[in-house]
């Protein structure tokens, strides 16, 4: 992962990418399946930031497979992979694939980390997006604002991530 971020800090995705592979042909290499998966969720951010979302979906959806047969559909990992996965259908404009995705993270996010957890904010902000995509207008600021009211919470009215929420929520 320090290879991603590293080749994309310089801007170079390409870079980046190569790193992503290496990681994940190691991990599967030496039998740690949830590492590989990890290298591919990187590898799908890389390629989605690149614009290759075909490529991006794909990996993608290689993450989620993996953790399904080595940790199971319990796991924080594959509530990740369900919400990286539906940032690329969304960005691919497949909106009732994201909605579905993220309905599935958030209710899993929620019973392992508890429905005040951040990142089932962050999950809503992106689940009340998609549903602004799908004309849902109503819904979608209320998800941004229950969004918006855990992070207040969770972290707190100064934090970036609050004061990110509260921007989205304004420019609606």
């Amino acid at each position: 992962r320090l290879g991603f971020i590293t080749g994309t800090i310089d801007g170079k995705l390409d870079e980046g990418r190569r790193h992503a592979r290496l990681a994940m042909a190691t991990a599967q290499h030496a039998g740690l399946d949830p590492a590989a998966a990890q290298a591919e969720l990187v590898l799908a951010g890389a390629e989605r930031d690149g614009g290759q979302l075909d490529d991006a979906l794909r990996h993608g959806q290689e993450a989620i497979a993996l953790i399904e047969r080595t940790l199971g559909g319990n796991d924080v990992a594959y509530s990740d992979a369900l919400g990286d996965t539906a940032t690329t259908f969304a960005r691919r404009g497949e909106f009732p694939q994201a909605l579905a995705f993220l309905v599935r993270a958030i209710e899993l996010r929620a019973r392992l980390s508890g429905g005040q957890h951040p990142t089932v904010a962050s999950l809503r902000i992106n689940l009340g997006n998609v549903l602004g995509e799908l004309g849902r207008g109503r819904e979608c600021r209320e998800e941004h604002l229950d969004a918006l009211a855990i992070l207040r919470s969770a972290l707190g009215p100064t934090h970036r991530r609050t004061g990110v929420a509260l921007l989205k929520i304004l420019a609606d």
